[in-house]
């Protein structure tokens, strides 16, 4: 892996090296997606607890929140209300209109990296659509707004 990862650096932009933080390191927001599923595989719905996480994430770390529509939005929001947060609490949620079929984002969420210093980041783009289903993918209506998303 080492080999690798030296040799794919040596491509990158002026030498600097670019890797993946680690989850510990200092961030400036930690990314979800709103769940589409209303049920999940126990048959009950994760919206209530997905709104309980980002409750507990708010006070502490700004949010970055993908939905899919104003629908999602404010479903999330309206979640989030019932927890009667400060408003300064939920000034650090950012939600982001990302198209999107599965709330599992380390599957087609953003990959940041940074360069050793941390004084510079750029993204990382694999145009990965999760377990190659790309029949599937390409039968589903993201809308206008997901034609060459990640690209």
């Amino acid at each position: 892996m080492r080999k690798y990862r030296r040799r794919y650096h040596e491509d990158t932009m002026h030498g600097d090296v670019y890797t993946f933080p680690a989850e510990w390191e200092k961030h400036e927001a930690i990314w979800m997606s709103w769940p589409i599923e209303k049920e999940s595989v126990t048959g009950k719905s994760s919206t209530p607890v997905f709104a309980e996480m980002i409750a507990q994430l708010l006070p502490h770390v700004k949010v970055s929140l993908c939905v899919n529509d104003n629908n999602q939005r404010e479903e999330a929001l309206h979640l989030l209300a019932s927890k009667q947060l400060a408003s300064s609490t939920i000034a650090n949620l950012n939600c982001r209109f990302v198209p999107h079929y599965d709330n599992w984002i380390r599957d087609f969420g953003p990959i940041f990296l940074a360069n050793t210093t941390r004084t510079a980041a750029k993204l990382a783009v694999f145009d990965w659509n999760e377990w190659g289903y790309q029949d599937y993918l390409d039968s589903i209506d993201f809308g206008t707004e997901a034609k060459g998303y990640g690209k």
